[in-house]
């Protein structure tokens, strides 16, 4: 029973909008909060739990240290009921779905296989969604998000989002930022476990959804940081090895799929050219764009917060409370909040599990490097890390670490660079 609601609990982690209670009671919590309360019963039957359960990594540390400078920030900040708020939210998301959720799995003795397969069918899942939403409100003019999310209860910033010919979709997140981010951290995993399984036809399908879905969200970010992830990691293992193993159907597919871009792109010119500014806008931080205004103004007043408090900061959501959506990035966030010492921390632990990626096989490291590089960056213009994908990702990156240490899987002893 338990591994089963693990492997729900997965797949319901990007839900982060749909069936969402409040803006604390998303379905993702809910779950875990069931989950955990199963297992502690379970634990308090067998009255025994394994020692190895509870044993940390050693950048784990560096995290428990981030998580002390949060308390102390809060302590010693501007000591508003909000900023206690913005605190337990961090300790939730580094306590629950870090730590606890990692001692629930291997009591239970989940493999990364069983994680990669679960992160497989979500993407599936949401990507269908994705795909439903976009083809029902602008060819038919039907929306099916109002009944899934409550705009109004603050769990989504938007229905549907008016681009120049059409509406990009959120799909079962925020907004559609927000779920090219989760998308981006899953659909890299899913493919890499069908990959593994050598399913050729599921990959092609999960491939192919994953790219129309990036395109009925419309992120900019997020179609970006999955060019940007994919080139570092291809070229990284193009240094390393120094060849290139292609196989004959992903050419087809590639092939296929420029021909087609090439194809709209001159049957709908002004179309394209709307895109490419509006994209060329976000990138440059032009003022123009009300995205890349507000978040280049945010990113300003942040800096300026932070020299009024430099080591521990202004306390847990000092941004929130000041300009009400905050400073629209994760990292001037930590910085303003909670000072230059938990960006120190923070900045280790994420540059220690990055270290365990690229010491992955070839083929391993070039799909979740992917998810993790991709993350890594949209970072920079999202202003939260409360999103459960993110910390299973850093639990699996564990223990794909742990499984390359016990053996060698023959599958990943060729050293190509890998596509």
């Amino acid at each position: 029973m338990l591994r089963k609601l693990i492997g729900i609990f997965i797949v319901l982690t990007p839900f982060t909008s749909y069936f969402a209670v409040s803006s604390w009671l998303r379905l993702p919590v809910i779950v875990l909060l069931i989950l955990v309360a199963i297992s502690i019963l379970a634990v308090a039957i067998r009255q025994k739990i394994a020692v190895a359960v509870l044993k940390i990594d050693r950048e784990d540390f560096f995290l428990l240290i981030f998580l002390l400078l949060v308390w102390m920030s809060w302590l010693f900040g501007f000591g508003e009921g909000r900023s206690l708020n913005h605190a337990i939210a961090y300790t939730f998301a580094i306590g629950f779905y870090y730590f606890i959720f990692r001692m629930i799995v291997n009591n239970n003795q989940i493999d990364s296989a069983f994680i990669l397969k679960h992160f497989a069918i979500t993407s599936i899942v949401c990507c269908g969604i994705i795909i439903l939403d976009w083809t029902l409100v602008n060819l038919f003019s039907i929306g099916i998000r109002d009944y899934f999310v409550n705009v109004e209860n603050n769990t989504a910033n938007m229905l549907y989002f008016q681009r120049a010919y059409f509406f990009s979709v959120g799909g079962v997140a925020e907004e559609p930022g927000s779920m090219a981010l989760l998308l981006n951290i899953t659909a890299p995993l899913g493919l890499l476990y069908f990959e593994q399984r050598q399913n050729s036809k599921a990959y092609s399908i999960l491939l192919a959804m994953y790219g129309v879905g990036l395109f009925c969200l419309f992120s900019t970010a997020g179609l970006f940081n999955l060019i940007f992830a994919v080139s570092v990691l291809y070229l990284y293992n193009l240094l390393e090895s120094k060849k290139i193993r292609i196989s004959l159907n992903r050419i087809v597919l590639i092939t296929v799929g420029l021909v087609a871009i090439i194809i709209i792109a001159i049957n709908n010119q002004h179309v394209i050219a709307s895109i490419t500014n509006e994209i060329s806008q976000k990138l440059s931080l032009n003022t123009r764009d009300a995205s890349a205004s507000i978040r280049t103004e945010t990113w300003y007043k942040a800096f300026r917060d932070w020299r009024l408090s430099p080591l521990l900061g202004n306390g847990p959501g000092h941004g929130v409370q000041l300009y009400g959506s905050g400073y629209h990035s994760v990292y001037f966030s930590i910085l303003a909040d909670l000072g230059i010492l938990s960006i120190l921390a923070f900045g280790t632990f994420m540059f220690s599990k990055a270290i365990k990626v690229f010491l992955l096989p070839l083929r391993v490291r070039f799909y979740v490097g992917i998810a993790f590089v991709a993350t890594f960056i949209h970072f920079a213009i999202v202003g939260d890390f409360y999103h459960a994908p993110f910390w299973i990702l850093l639990i699996l990156i564990g223990k794909l670490h742990f499984e390359r240490s016990q053996f060698i899987p023959h599958e990943d002893i060729h050293h190509n660079a890998y596509l």
